[in-house]
């Protein structure tokens, strides 16, 4: 997993596109991630996807990343 203080949770996922399998890294963060949202730091931002870039140049199984809002935890339902 990236070890980042912004992220939650890592996973893979597979697309096919164009016939092409690719196994992307989905990163959940806590970091607000319109830049319209008050919230949202680009510093912040910029650290994480420097981040990721290092993590994937350590992992070349993955094709790409993906930033996404933390999930809910379902569990609390």
């Amino acid at each position: 997993m990236l070890k980042h203080k912004h992220v939650k949770n890592t996973r893979p996922t597979v697309r096919f596109e164009n016939g092409e399998q690719r196994t992307i890294c989905i990163i959940e963060t806590d970091l607000a991630l319109n830049p319209r949202d008050p919230a949202y730091d680009p510093d912040a931002f910029r650290d994480l996807e420097m981040a990721a870039h290092q993590y994937l140049e350590q992992h070349p199984n993955y094709a790409e990343f993906r930033i996404r809002p933390a999930r809910k935890d379902r569990s609390s339902n």
